[in-house]
């Protein structure tokens, strides 16, 4: 899923902090070879507040 023209995807949709974090972790477990080439500008956290608390978003930017 893209986000936008930029080229970042939404590999964690919003959730709960310590869910996206082992989210995140997972994800890199699945996709080695691409989070392997992954530097620390190519990864994307937003926090969203909302009425049920903090929201986290992890997208990243892949290698074309």
């Amino acid at each position: 899923m893209t986000d936008d023209d930029s080229g970042w995807i939404v590999i964690i949709p919003p959730s709960r902090p310590a869910d996206a974090t082992a989210a995140l972790a997972a994800w890199r477990r699945a996709h080695p070879a691409v989070a392997s080439s992954l530097g620390p500008d190519d990864i994307l956290i937003d926090t969203m507040r909302t009425q049920n608390g903090d929201r986290v978003r992890i997208r990243a930017r892949l290698p074309r």
